[in-house]
């Protein structure tokens, strides 16, 4: 007797989130920035390489938030729009290290 197998293929779609964070005074690239991405009850991270350059992998499509700081970029928080198999986006930040004037009244 023989047995038909079936394939079951079950399609979830991830897209890969692709940017780079800069200096908004200098435009210089910034190495060291944590991102946090936050989808549902789960939260993705990266940190920017020495060009600024960082890549999420497994991001659903949607609108989610993405966190970022490190030592001398003060935190911030942002809403992104997921779209496609690729996203791509360019933060500009304040570091204050290249502008005092981030760390805001008093310093940090």
């Amino acid at each position: 007797m023989k047995h038909a197998l079936s394939n079951v293929c079950i399609a979830v779609a991830f897209t890969l989130l692709l940017g780079q964070i800069t200096d908004k005074t200098t435009g210089q690239p910034l190495h060291g920035v944590h991102l946090d991405l936050s989808q549902g009850g789960a939260t993705l991270h990266a940190i920017s390489s020495d060009d600024g350059r960082f890549k999420i992998r497994g991001v659903k499509p949607g609108t989610h938030t993405l966190r970022y700081w490190s030592a001398d970029v003060p935190p911030r928080t942002l809403s992104i729009a997921i779209r496609g198999a690729k996203t791509q986006i360019g933060i500009t930040a304040c570091s204050t290290t290249l502008d005092y004037s981030c760390a805001g009244p008093g310093g940090m």
